[in-house]
């Protein structure tokens, strides 16, 4: 499919052969002479890096997980499941890091319709649980065999770290699925020349994407929110400044202890951009 893109021969057992970092270079040679479009470009570079992601790239975190108490109230437990509007919600038992099950709303509603009390640990699910590292292109293959589209992200020392569904795989192959339930809120949004509003869940190659100079990547962080931590080396409060050249970063908005978005305003253009500012 990537060879028939460029015009190239599928030959992996002659001269013909390429390597990865070969296909990249004539891909990208491919869009500048105009033969494949930006969209076909993207969407084959999301390929070559699909088998590189992990889950922890790319699941939902718990700081933003909607889940069920199993104990709660029936009506607390109605207006949680109508609020969020999700089809499916993992169900914990005493504190977030103890998920016993997921609900299936589409298991609620013949009780609904009945008029029967609702017990959530008679109708959930069993949850499927993965560790942060799982490559997501072998859960794709797992959620294949197993007819299931939600996993619960497990840290290496046994805590939940968030979930991961399907369409977030799906998402990393075609890029952002939006319906129309969604809020959509841009990853970068460019309010003038040098001035960016990000959403801080974004991760750094992503927002590389939109940025004039990239941001530092690390080991220590996947995110925006990420590197964030490391700049001010703690929680930032709303209008909180830093400067890491070429950016200030202003905090807009936070969400109980997660910030939310931040605006990076571009100082003096580096004359490297590639140099790592954090490294110093």
């Amino acid at each position: 499919l990537l060879l028939g893109a460029v015009g190239l021969r599928n030959d992996a057992h002659g001269s013909e052969a390429h390597t990865s970092d070969e296909l990249r270079l004539l891909i990208d040679q491919s869009k500048e002479s105009g033969e494949i479009q930006d969209s076909e470009h993207e969407l084959i570079e999301n390929v070559f890096q699909f088998n590189d992601r992990m889950v922890k790239q790319i699941m939902v975190p718990r700081t933003k997980l909607a889940a069920l108490d199993v104990n709660a109230p029936e009506d607390k437990l109605l207006e949680k499941i109508f609020s969020e509007g999700y089809s499916r919600l993992p169900v914990y038992e005493g504190s977030i890091d103890n998920i016993v099950g997921v609900l299936n709303v589409k298991d609620l509603l013949p009780i609904v319709r009945r008029g029967e009390p609702l017990e959530l640990a008679r109708i959930m699910r069993p949850a499927y649980f993965v560790p942060e590292t799982k490559k997501i292109n072998r859960l794709l293959r797992q959620f294949q065999r197993k007819h299931i589209v939600m996993a619960v992200v497990s840290d290496e020392f046994g805590g939940v770290s968030g979930i991961v569904t399907i369409e977030d795989i799906m998402e990393e192959l075609v890029g952002e699925i939006q319906d129309e339930y969604d809020n959509e809120v841009p990853v970068v949004e460019k309010i003038s020349e040098s001035e960016y509003r990000v959403n801080t869940s974004t991760p750094i190659p992503d927002a590389n994407e939109y940025l004039p100079f990239p941001l530092p990547e690390g080991d220590d962080y996947e995110t925006v929110g990420g590197l964030l931590n490391v700049l001010y080396g703690n929680i930032p409060e709303v209008g909180d400044v830093a400067v890491l050249e070429p950016y200030e970063f202003r905090v807009l908005s936070r969400a109980g202890r997660v910030v939310e978005m931040v605006q990076l305003r571009v100082l003096t253009p580096l004359a490297s951009p590639d140099v790592d500012p954090l490294a110093a």
